[in-house]
């Protein structure tokens, strides 16, 4: 989905994290981490890359998470919503929302499964450390294990072993597509409303409910 999706997902030494922890062990913290968010809200900005056309795209928004399916990301052109059981889709150029029934995807990479450190059906490797904003990261690669075609070919993840939350993502697609997203502030369990993961149309709006 549309830093989507997020800082969310205690302290540790750098260097022993690096020394002692695979792949594996880090998305254990991760998942651990995560375990502990109720609730989160960020703002990210998001840079689109098509090789093909060699165009690049660049654009902020923020996201809401809440557990259960919940999250609301808002960017200038689109919100998206769900309350787990809805999912309404709003184009702000076309005034249009589209209402649908929510249904889950176990290998989807929704903001929820990428801020938990991906599904359990992507292996994962360790590329190393990278300064994100002057901190130091570590960056791990994950792909789609076995022989099941998937839209995304990989999945890299820039994590921050003070306290295991993810500050970057990047999906590259079969397309050609690589789409960052960077976190660039959040906030965690501050009790977000289950009010806020509904939509209401206004007056005037072009609804196409496919319920």
């Amino acid at each position: 989905m549309e830093r989507l999706v997020l800082a969310l997902v205690t302290a540790a030494c750098v260097s022993p994290v690096f020394a002692a922890d695979s792949p594996e062990e880090i998305l254990a913290h991760v998942r651990r981490k995560y375990q502990e968010v109720k609730d989160a809200e960020l703002s990210f900005t998001r840079r689109t890359r098509l090789s093909v056309a060699k165009i690049e795209q660049n654009a902020t928004g923020s996201l809401l998470l809440k557990k259960g399916h919940k999250y609301r990301i808002e960017m200038d052109d689109r919100t998206v919503v769900t309350d787990g059981t809805t999912v309404w889709s709003y184009s702000k150029a076309n005034n249009q929302v589209t209402v649908d029934t929510y249904r889950p995807d176990e290998r989807a990479l929704t903001p929820e499964r990428i801020l938990a450190g991906a599904p359990g059906d992507f292996a994962a490797s360790l590329l190393g450390r990278e300064k994100l904003d002057g901190i130091e990261m570590v960056v791990l690669k994950l792909v789609p294990r076995g022989e099941e075609r998937s839209a995304v070919t990989a999945l890299k993840l820039w994590i921050d072993p003070e306290d295991w939350l993810v500050r970057k993502a990047e999906l590259a697609e079969s397309s050609g597509k690589e789409t960052t997203y960077t976190v660039n502030s959040y906030s965690i369990n501050s009790g977000i409303p289950d009010s806020r993961f509904t939509f209401t149309a206004q007056e005037g709006t072009d609804v196409i409910d496919l319920r």
